[in-house]
């Protein structure tokens, strides 16, 4: 297999943090703990990164204790050091240390990101409500 370039990674990231912020403006799967939303997202941009699983375990229970107890190895040197701080704080395991959807989409090399995204796919005023709704 091969690596996923940074530019690949960062418009996948862009497009699901989008998707994100629209279900989470509209209360879709709405939930109380919206931040597992950005660990899951942190766990994929993970995998699609160093192409294995940040967490592995023969069951249930025991995935537990590895998400509670490991530390990640480390992001591969090829990644932007920017996409590797945002992974590492979506991966966070304390919750009020982990940003919000909202929070990733701010940072302006994702701003830009869904900017031009939306632009090219016709839907720039509802990105534009999505940034004022946050």
């Amino acid at each position: 297999m091969h690596r996923h370039s940074n530019i690949k990674i960062l418009d996948w990231m862009s497009q699901i943090i989008t998707g994100l912020m629209v279900m989470h403006s509209k209360n879709v799967m709405h939930r109380d703990d919206i931040k597992a939303d950005v660990w899951s997202l942190g766990c994929s941009l993970y995998e699609m990164a160093t192409l294995q699983i940040p967490f592995d375990a023969n069951n249930l229970d025991a995935l537990v204790k590895v998400i509670c107890t490991k530390e990640i190895d480390p992001l591969p040197n090829h990644l932007d050091p920017k996409i590797k701080m945002m992974i590492y704080s979506m991966l966070q395991k304390d919750k009020r240390k982990r940003p919000s959807i909202w929070d990733l989409a701010e940072l302006e090399f994702i701003k830009e990101r869904i900017i031009d995204f939306a632009k090219k796919n016709e839907y720039l005023e509802t990105v534009e409500a999505l940034f004022e709704y946050g």
